[in-house]
């Protein structure tokens, strides 16, 4: 997850609102795995891959890394 930009059309409350319930949404899917992680990514939006493609990248080889020890590889 990223830094979702403040929507102008919104009162500060209301954007607050919006992002405490982007975030529980975000930790609720992660928590449906035993490995998920909800990671909020500075200085990026919804186009994360574009916006700070490292972080994607680091987050799949973890991924790919737990794999693989889980799998004895």
């Amino acid at each position: 997850a990223g830094n979702r930009a403040r929507d102008t059309r919104l009162s500060d409350a209301d954007n607050e609102e919006m992002e405490t319930f982007l975030k529980r949404g975000h930790e609720a899917l992660s928590a449906r795995s035993t490995r998920g992680e909800s990671i909020i990514v500075p200085q990026s939006g919804h186009d994360i891959q574009a916006d700070r493609p490292q972080a994607v990248i680091d987050a799949v080889r973890k991924v790919v890394l737990q794999v693989r020890q889980a799998d004895g590889h």
